[in-house]
This record gives structure tokens, sequence and C-alpha cells, in this order.
């Protein structure tokens, strides 16, 4: 399998961790599989207007609980779950509207370069952080959600993971 191909079962798996995200309350504004360039292995970028509010490392802690209850897949390690503030720049360049024949974007310091802009891709690469497929993508909202909804979800979550049972 090359590198650029993400398996069929890491597409079905990441849709389950969506579901489920979904079921216990946390509704990102963006779920996506990414090839992570530097460090050359996929990992599952979640982009959550709450991060600024709550903190990441909350956030992170009840996905690890969640992980470790087997309430979110088991296939999907914590470890590759990338999280980002909606407010980022990052973040900002993943729920926006991609240019419709874009199928293959890459990420380079926050901006989306249409890989198929460039004669060698290879040198486009050496400076990319993320290679994003839109078929990889789950959700992208190009609008943040309200505050008192992320709040409402936020607690939703929370208690729905601290509830599960070991």
């Amino acid at each position: 399998m090359s590198e650029d191909t993400i398996s069929p079962g890491m597409l079905v798996a990441g849709a389950e961790y969506h579901r489920r995200l979904k079921k216990l309350g946390l509704h990102p504004e963006a779920l996506m599989w990414a090839r992570d360039l530097k460090q050359k292995q996929y990992c599952l970028i979640m982009v959550w207007s709450g991060v600024d509010k709550y903190g990441p490392l909350a956030l992170s802690e009840l996905l690890f609980s969640a992980y470790r209850k087997a309430v979110l897949p088991r296939s999907i390690d914590p470890f590759i779950v990338n999280v980002f503030s909606y407010q980022q720049n990052l973040a900002q360049v993943l729920v926006a509207d991609w240019p419709k024949d874009a199928v293959n974007c890459l990420l380079v310091d926050g901006v989306t370069l249409n890989a198929g802009e460039y004669q060698d891709r290879r040198i486009a690469e050496e400076h990319a952080d993320y290679r994003i497929q839109r078929d990889w993508v789950y959700t992208a909202q190009t609008k943040k959600r309200p505050s008192y909804e992320v709040g409402r979800d936020w607690e939703r979550f929370q208690r729905n993971v601290t509830s599960m049972a070991a």
C-alpha cells in the first residue's frame, strides 16, 4: 500500500470514531485523516471550538479515558488524534471551502496548497506539514458552533465518558 493511500479499515474506524464522538455528545467542527509528512504517519485531526475554553489537556484526558473504557474505537490510538482549536490558523484552513477541483491538498504553515499546481510535487511536500484528501474528511464545517452549544456538548461529553464503567 502506498503512503498516499489510507487503508479502508482506517476509513471505517474514523467514521466509527466520529459516530461515537457524536453519540457521547462531542460535535467537532472538523474531523479528518491526514498524512503527517514530518512524522511520516497518519493522524486523525479534530478541530473543536471548545479547545480554547476547556483546554486541549482536558479534552485529551477524556479522549484517553473513553479509549481505555472502549467507548471509542480501540483501532484508533489516542496518541494519533491531533486536536486543534477552531481559532488556530491551521484549523481555519481545514474548515475552509476547498477549491472544487482539489482532491489532494497540502498544508504548509497553515496555508492550503493544491498539490496539482506543482510540477514537482516533491518540492512542495518537503515543506508541507500534512496531506489531506477529500475522501478522508468526515466533517468540515465552515461555521463555528455557538458557545452555548459547545458548552452543553462539553458537559454531556464529560458526563457520558466519566459515567461509563471501565
